[in-house]
């Protein structure tokens, strides 16, 4: 039986699998930005429509395109705002129940979103959320930073930054995976401020560790995969994803670690 999920918006509710509609405002004085990111290893080849128009393929999205410290920034495409209908659909049948994921959402004028293609562990196999990308006011000489865990098997997680300095700090608690039904797209979305590190070689990249969230306890719990290092350039946001299946690093599954810059 073919997946179909209507994906999470990040505001109204007018989900739809079916005859999918636009109502947007399709003038140059309304723009608003979208950009897609596959964090799904076990998605099959796919194109991606807006309002049944075909704006990319798994090519143009390939997995994983987003190697830690590179400059790899996000590419975000032109669109207006309004409600629009977004379709992921598989391109390996030509099949009318093709859909993979699809549903209707609202993109508000001078605004950026991204849509996130990611796995689930489910029968409906993927699924999508819409997050809004919000970092034009960065503070000075400073970072934005957000994590987002797309590992259907992980348990909650401690974000936890070895500084430059060597001052270890847990700078996010309880962070689940995104499918579960703790999270709303808002504070999904949401950013906070770090200092840059290991940029130019200026100082030297933080060292993160992804532990067992272990509660209100001061002592994290044990890291759940290997630390890895993660560079940040001032005065840009970014957002840090894992995916794939914890404990698993041999298949084509396994876990991975992106960050993505968003500026």
């Amino acid at each position: 039986m073919r997946r179909i999920s209507a994906f999470v918006l990040t505001s109204i509710i007018l989900l739809s699998t079916s005859c999918l509609k636009t109502k947007s405002n399709s003038n140059t004085n309304n723009p608003a930005s979208i950009a897609f990111v596959n964090v799904a290893p076990g998605a099959p080849p796919f194109q991606v429509s807006v309002d049944d128009a075909k704006v990319g393929t798994q090519a143009d999205f390939p997995y994983g395109n987003y190697p830690m410290n590179a400059d790899s920034s996000i590419k975000y495409l032109q669109e207006f705002a309004g409600i629009h209908s977004v379709a992921f659909i598989d391109d390996t049948t030509t099949s009318s129940n093709n859909i993979l994921v699809s549903g209707q959402t609202q993109f508000s004028k001078g605004f950026k979103y991204t849509i996130y293609l990611y796995d689930t562990v489910n029968a409906n196999g993927l699924n999508a959320v819409q997050l809004q990308d919000t970092y034009d006011s960065i503070p000075y000489n400073q970072c934005l930073f957000r994590f987002l865990n797309f590992s259907p098997n992980s348990p909650p997680l401690s974000v936890i930054a070895h500084y430059p300095d060597d001052t270890l700090v847990t700078i996010l608690n309880n962070q689940s995976y995104v499918g579960s039904a703790s999270y709303s797209t808002a504070s999904l979305s949401q950013y906070i401020t770090i200092p840059p590190a290991g940029y130019g070689g200026a100082t030297k990249p933080y060292v993160i560790t992804l532990s067992q969230y272990n509660g209100f306890n001061t002592t994290p719990g044990p890291p759940v995969v290997d630390s890895f290092s993660m560079a940040l350039a001032p005065n840009h946001a970014y957002t840090l994803v894992i995916t794939g299946l914890i404990g698993d690093s041999t298949d084509s599954k396994g876990y991975q670690h992106f960050l993505i810059h968003m500026n």
